[in-house]
């Protein structure tokens, strides 16, 4: 027996006792309605999605609610899919290799990534790398929980290593804001002049100040991820900091500017990035566009 007529039969006192004539009109009508309604739900939830202004955008740069809201109701739909891929089928057809749910998953979540990345490129909030890092947090947490549930199954490899190619990007995006301090560190600093190892300790010493105190904020929520940026820092940092150490400190190390030794740069790479901080109200403030 089909949706239509378990409902009909489970219902038919509100259609004055109709048991087997459920094609009657007026129930025709009403199952009509009924599922016009849940059509309108579905690509209103979507439409909501693409018209978001994500306000406000939280300070810190973790997961905002609409992402984890649209990963919450999209997981739900799963307790009713074969209705949902019936009634989505009119609006999303089925496409390659996947059903309308999936063509209806898979939209919404490039639409969720398209509202993500052009709400956080406003000016107010693209400032020392911290678009970057709520774009990362985003990306990663939609990558993740689709790889680890039953969307996986409907949107297929392909959009999971989507996910997994922009949240790398960003990745490699937030490295860029170290250029500058290693570039004190590297053997062609000002090619063709003599070098000073004083400006380039002070100058190591005052972008690696500078990067922690414009992202004592930036938080990384998922340990996992949190755990693989610090990594990627030291590696990135670390090794080229105490090769450079250990081929001009000596006894004059004070007069040339030497302020951190290698250990107490490894120190802060693993332990003072990507963590947050309250401010003295005790609440991360957000940042209206």
């Amino acid at each position: 027996m089909d949706a239509k007529k378990r409902y009909i039969l489970s219902n038919s006192k509100k259609f004055g006792g109709i048991k087997k004539t459920y094609k009657h009109t007026e129930v025709n009508i009403y199952w009509d309605n009924l599922q016009a309604t849940i059509r309108e739900l579905l690509t209103g939830f979507h439409e909501s999605v693409k018209q978001s202004t994500l306000k406000p955008l939280p300070d810190d740069g973790i997961v905002h609610e609409l992402t984890s809201t649209t990963i919450g109701y999209l997981t739900h739909l799963f307790k009713y899919k074969v209705a949902v891929i019936k009634l989505l089928e009119v609006l999303y057809p089925p496409k390659d290799s996947l059903t309308s749910l999936g063509v209806y998953i898979k939209e919404l979540l490039l639409s969720l990534k398209n509202v993500i990345q052009e709400r956080s490129s406003k000016s107010k909030y693209s400032y020392n790398g911290l678009a970057t890092i709520f774009r990362l947090n985003n990306y990663y947490f939609i990558w993740k929980e689709v790889k680890n549930s039953e969307l996986l199954g409907e949107v297929g490899e392909d959009t999971l290593n989507e996910y997994e190619k922009w949240y790398i990007e960003m990745k490699i995006e937030y490295f860029k804001c170290w250029d500058t301090c290693i570039g004190y560190l590297r053997e062609n600093y000002k090619d063709g002049k003599k070098f000073y190892l004083r400006e380039r300790f002070s100058g190591f010493n005052s972008e690696l100040q500078s990067n922690l105190a414009k992202q004592q904020y930036f938080r990384i929520p998922d340990s996992e991820l949190r755990e693989q940026m610090r990594a990627e820092l030291c590696n990135l940092l670390c090794p080229k900091y105490a090769k450079f150490c250990s081929k001009y400190i000596d006894g004059n190390a004070a007069k040339k500017g030497y302020k951190y030794n290698p250990e107490t740069v490894q120190r802060i790479c693993e332990h003072k990035f990507f963590s947050g901080k309250l401010k003295e109200d005790k609440k991360l403030k957000v940042i209206s566009l």
